[in-house]
């Protein structure tokens, strides 16, 4: 299983060092600082990163570890080299920062669907926290680059936002959007997992703003934000198009098509949204998250009247929009 597992990466890098050649600089993160945490810590910290790469599943209890041991590795580097949070600080290991982030969210995300909202928030204010720190310290490390920490933060502050309600998330939603768009249009990615790409995620989480973010203008006079639903479906059929066997880009195509018919009674994205929705419950979904967004699909071809509002998390609701301001 492993070997086949190494057959692939290579398979995959292979890849995209051919698209590197005329397309966007691919990038490594580094895991070799975090052999810090001594040669049995390490050896389990990357296992971990190796199922999650391979979208294996983990369990909760896999999810806190890698959390944990990410955490302990950044904070053990920081302690050693004296390094203090100021602007234009030089990070020991800023990957780790990216790393840590990424932990918090799949563990915060996972411990709300677990209904520990009080867990999860304080898990991904950890998560956040790092970003921050890593979009303001300097690194030393030529294969680093900002913008997975500043998709990582957009994303991070998206989901505390929408936990904690509609007036939060669009208090955040202009520079959120501003962090994925960086990200979706920039000159970098990276292979997050055998089916997420930081590109494809990142116009998948544009494509999620613009369905749920509400087309009002006086939202946009007030937030400097609005929504848009084709530039929704665009952004997912970007994401879509990278890497057509991700479930969870596919939910979020499946979604905004949904949405967008009914909006304007478009006959030919419901026969698209269902050409989508078959793909879905035909994939294999081994990771938690890919298997929570097969469910979504299913959630929303059961209450089609739901799309426009899912998040998988909390409903959005219109009504509550439609009344700011009055």
């Amino acid at each position: 299983m492993k070997t086949k597992y190494l057959v692939g990466v290579f398979m995959c890098a292979l890849a995209w060092q051919s698209q590197a050649m005329s397309g966007p600089r691919i990038l490594v993160p580094d895991l070799a600082p975090a052999s810090i945490l001594g040669e049995k810590d390490f050896a389990e910290f990357k296992a971990l990163r190796e199922r999650l790469e391979a979208d294996s599943a983990m369990s909760l209890t896999d999810e806190q570890r890698l959390f944990a041991l990410t955490t302990k590795a950044v904070t053990e580097l920081e302690s050693k080299a004296g390094f203090k949070n100021t602007a234009g600080a030089q990070h020991p290991w800023s990957w780790g920062l990216y790393l840590l982030g990424s932990a918090a969210f799949n563990y915060g995300s996972s411990l709300y669907d677990a209904k520990r909202e009080a867990e999860a928030l304080t898990t991904l204010d950890v998560g956040l926290a790092a970003t921050e720190k890593c979009v303001h310290t300097k690194s030393g490390d030529a294969s680093f680059h900002i913008t997975p920490c500043r998709f990582m933060k957009g994303s991070l502050t998206s989901k505390i936002a929408s936990i904690n309600g509609i007036l939060s998330a669009l208090s955040k939603a202009k520079g959120v959007l501003d962090e994925w768009t960086s990200a979706a249009d920039g000159d970098v990615d990276l292979v997050m997992s055998k089916t997420h790409t930081l590109k494809a995620s990142a116009n998948y989480a544009l494509g999620l703003f613009y369905r749920l973010v509400p087309d009002l203008w006086l939202v946009n006079m007030i937030f400097d934000v609005r929504g848009n639903l084709d530039e929704s479906v665009r952004r997912h059929q970007i994401s879509t198009k990278i890497q057509s066997e991700n479930a969870c880009y596919l939910y979020g195509e499946y979604t905004s098509l949904v949405c967008r018919s009914q909006k304007r009674s478009r006959s030919d994205d419901m026969s698209l949204a269902d050409k989508v929705r078959d793909h879905v419950a035909a994939l294999k979904a081994e990771s938690t998250l890919l298997a929570r967004c097969k469910i979504s699909v299913k959630k929303i071809s059961e209450d089609p009247k739901m799309a426009c509002g899912f998040t998988g998390a909390k409903q959005v609701n219109e009504d509550e929009a439609n009344k700011i301001g009055k």
